[in-house]
Order: structure tokens, then C-alpha cells, then sequence
């Protein structure tokens, strides 16, 4: 089977990784020429366009930023829909809105499959073949690309078009959500003179037991970034969006994203979306 790998970020980079490692055919394709550089070597052929990536593979994945990232390769100059083969499959692995991936399923040209299917997990899940992988479109193409997906982590069809980026959009509200609950939650306690520690002790006997765990100490540095915090305002975007077209409220959200807006006008962007909990301590604090 011959792959075209699109989008080779902190996330596409070690996706792509494990289908040349798997023996697969791949063909990557990257804006910056630089994220390619080691591809040729261990057997991937380098693409100068999108085009030209898909122009002979069976699937082509994209792993991008954004919704406007995505329809940028997809349909802009020298695109993918432009370089597909009409019986190929697009599989889109980027975290885009659920409308988005409805419309990029109709705008397709005839003949080619479509499925979505956002990750759960970071860099260093995906470099060990770990990622949860969520599916939405047709049944059958889900199971034609199962064991292309099975090299990347574990594919669960959700259901129809637009289903799985609506899981991964919730998926991803509430874990950031649960960040901003997390750095209130120690500002409280550092409001009741309680240790740390203490604290922490406390909330992983609560339900905020898997985001002290796992995000606490991505925000103090002892655990290394996996998610980018300027990622995450784009996720909580998508969120926001989702609820406000439905005629619906999201006040945590909102109050989260306040937060993600103050941390990032420190120099944040960049960093792990959970050092947002030590920057609502940051800002609570005595002065």
C-alpha cells in the first residue's frame, strides 16, 4: 500500500515514522522542507508539493494545525484533492471542527473516500505506537484502512462523518477545562495554607485524580510538553463554536480560555497547555 503522509509536526512526525518503520511506501510532504530532512534516508520518498505527495498513493493522511490548514492543502494551489487518484482514501488525523470535516467529505472529488480521525495522545505516545485513534465515515473504508491506522495505535469507528472530530472537540474541552479547575483548585488551597503537596494529595483522591497525574507535571517541567498551549486555545475554540452555533453556553470553557489568553501574553504559547495551571496561581497570588 502506498501512503502519502501530510503534515509532519511534533504529532506528524513520529505518526509518519511508524508506517516507514511498518514497511509501508510513504511519500511525505511538509510546509517547512526542514521537517522532511531524515525521511529520505530511512526509505520515504520526499514530495515538493501536496499534489505530488498524493498523485499515486492508495491513502492519503493529513496531520495538520487547523481547519484553515487543512483546506489550504487539501484545496488550494496544488493540492491534495487536485493529485488524488479517484479510488484512493483521505484520511485526515488533524483536530478540526465537526462541520469542517462534513464539508471536506462533500467537497472531495467523486470517487474518493473520506474518513477523520483525530488522536488521543501526544508525541511520545505516537512515536511508540500508542495513539487512540478516533474514526468517523463509512464502515467499510474504516475497516479497508484498519491495519494502515493499527500501525499508528488503536482505531475505533465512532461513527458517521463529522462524529469523530465532534468526540476529539469534546475529548479535548474537558481536558483543558479540567487544567484551569486543577489551578484554581491550588489556589484554594494556597488560599487555606495547605502544602502543596498536601494538596495534590487531596485532589488525586477526587475525580481531578487523572489530570493532577498525568498534567501536573507537564505545567512544573518534570514531564516533558505535549501539547502546545496555542493548540489548545485552538481546540477550546472549536468548543466555544460548536456550543455558540447550537445557541448554547459554555462558561467554564469561556473562564478557561481567559486563562489560556493571560498565559499566552506571557510567552506561553509555545509551552505545555497545563503550565496554564501555575499561571492561574501566578495571578491569584499575594503581591
Amino acid at each position: 500500500m502506498k501512503v502519502a503522509f501530510c503534515g509532519l509536526g511534533n504529532m506528524g512526525t513520529p505518526m509518519a515514522t511508524r508506517l516507514v518503520e511498518a514497511g509501508y511506501d510513504v511519500t511525505v510532504w511538509n510546509r517547512s522542507i526542514k521537517r522532511t530532512e531524515g525521511f529520505g534516508t530511512r526509505g520515504a520518498t520526499v514530495a515538493a508539493t501536496p499534489s505530488a505527495a498524493a498523485a499515486d498513493a492508495d491513502v492519503v493522511i493529513t496531520m495538520l494545525a487547523d481547519d484553515l490548514a487543512v483546506e489550504s492543502v487539501l484545496f488550494g494551489p496544488d493540492g491534495i484533492a487536485g493529485g488524488m487518484r479517484r479510488d484512493a482514501v483521505l484520511v485526515d488525523m488533524s483536530t478540526i471542527a465537526p462541520d469542517t470535516a462534513k464539508a471536506i467529505a462533500s467537497r472531495m472529488p467523486e470517487g474518493i473516500r473520506v474518513l477523520e480521525a483525530p488522536v488521543k495522545g501526544g508525541p511520545a505516545r505516537a512515536a511508540e505506537g500508542r495513539l487512540k485513534i478516533l474514526v468517523g465515515g463509512a464502515q467499510e473504508t474504516f475497516e479497508h484502512v484498519r491495519p494502515l491506522l493499527a500501525a499508528m495505535g488503536e482505531p475505533r469507528h465512532v461513527g458517521p462523518t463529522g462524529s469523530a472530530a465532534a468526540a476529539k472537540v469534546l475529548n479535548n474541552f474537558a481536558v483543558i477545562v479540567l487544567v484551569s479547575v486543577m489551578g484554581e483548585s491550588l489556589v484554594l488551597a494556597d488560599a487555606m495554607g495547605m502544602d502543596e503537596a498536601s494538596a495534590l494529595e487531596v485532589l488525586q483522591g477526587t475525580p481531578l485524580e487523572a489530570t493532577v497525574r498525568h498534567q501536573w507535571p507537564r505545567a512544573t517541567g518534570a514531564a516533558p510538553a505535549s501539547f502546545k498551549m496555542r493548540l489548545a486555545a485552538k481546540d477550546l475554540d472549536l468548543a466555544l463554536g460548536a456550543a455558540r452555533m447550537a445557541g448554547r453556553d459554555l462558561v467554564l470553557a469561556e473562564e478557561a480560555r481567559a486563562h489560556i489568553d493571560r498565559a499566552m501574553t506571557q510567552g506561553m504559547g509555545e509551552d505545555d497547555q497545563a503550565r496554564v495551571a501555575r499561571s492561574i496561581r501566578s495571578e491569584t497570588s499575594p503581591s
